[in-house]
């Protein structure tokens, strides 16, 4: 069951709801990411052998 609020249908509160996910989160662990791609990239290139015939 819903409490109704009577407050004059101006909203109260002052401030919107927190609902998203904190940004600096998911900017850092896209970043640790990219990073540990660009490292797998480069570890895999060296390691690659070439063959010369």
């Amino acid at each position: 069951m819903i409490n109704p609020v009577d407050d004059g249908g101006q909203g109260g509160g002052g401030s919107l709801p927190i609902t998203g996910r904190p940004t600096g989160l998911t900017a850092g662990l896209g970043a640790l990411l990219l990073a540990a791609g660009t490292g797998a990239y480069v570890v895999a290139r060296r390691r690659r052998t070439r063959f010369v015939a």
